[in-house]
């Protein structure tokens, strides 16, 4: 459960840069004692993104989550987090805790705040969903909402990716991957395994001799930032295969209004 950070003492994350510089916003206005919510008017506000998740992972190593926050420069979240848990599963030990930082933004009617992530790396020899996280910040314990998370290990099929995959976006849309196979040019069946909320995935897959090129259009609504990895069962039910394309994250580089809005969401 409790692991201590490794806290750099000056450094921009690659992916919040582009959130930084848009910082200037006018805009408008378990196993453990019980935690209370963070409240926006304690003069100390930290608020997550909303995030919609829903990875596929090989269970030979962690996942890396990055979890986007907005909270004052001044806060403890920056330089005494001591430990995460995931609420509701102390049994989940997170390892690689970092609290990475971008610059600080002045908002009208909130004043400065700085856009941060939290990075862990959760392991993944078990399915895990979770909604909240329990952060230890300077000897107290506070319980934060971060969207709908779901992190599962899997086994790939008979397929080698070839070629570059699409990792990062600027939003959800159509993706495509291209995998090492053999056989007759062909559409093949094939079905979305997926499920979380805000992320639906329709996908194709077609056989080109030797390669299969696996095409899946993604819609999302709800969240702040995406994060999914589009799992499609190939071929026809009797004989499907497990076929899993790259994650894909979305939203990682929040707009000053993004920013702005998470600063102010109820707690």
């Amino acid at each position: 459960m409790a692991t201590r950070p490794r806290i750099p003492r000056s450094f921009l994350v690659t992916g919040l840069a582009a959130g930084a510089v848009a910082l200037n916003c006018a805009c408008s206005a378990s196993g453990q004692p019980e935690v209370e919510h963070a409240s926006l008017d304690d003069g100390g506000a930290v608020a997550f993104a909303v995030t919609a998740a829903d990875v596929v992972e090989s269970d030979e190593g962690g996942f890396p989550l990055n979890l986007l926050f907005v909270a004052p420069p001044g806060d403890a979240i920056w330089e005494s987090t001591e430990w995460v848990e995931i609420a509701g599963h102390p049994e989940v030990e997170i390892d690689e805790l970092e609290i990475h930082r971008g610059t600080v933004g002045e908002f009208e009617g909130l004043g400065q705040r700085r856009l941060g992530n939290l990075s862990i790396t959760v392991p993944v020899d078990t399915e895990t969903t979770f909604s909240e996280v329990v952060l230890s910040v300077d000897g107290a314990q506070r319980k934060y909402a971060v969207g709908d998370v779901r992190i599962r290990p899997y086994i790939q099929g008979s397929f080698e990716a070839t070629g570059d995959a699409t990792l990062t976006a600027p939003e959800c849309g159509t993706f495509t991957q291209r995998f090492i196979a053999t056989g007759e040019d062909t559409v093949t069946p094939v079905v979305a395994n997926n499920g979380a909320a805000g992320i639906e995935i329709t996908g194709t897959a077609t056989l080109q001799g030797e390669e299969l090129r696996a095409e899946v259009d993604v819609e999302c609504s709800g969240a702040d930032v995406y994060i999914f990895t589009p799992l499609l069962e190939v071929g026809p039910p009797s004989a499907s295969e497990a076929l899993v394309m790259d994650t894909v994250s979305v939203g990682t580089q929040p707009t000053g209004e993004t920013i702005y809005s998470m600063a102010t969401r109820p707690g």
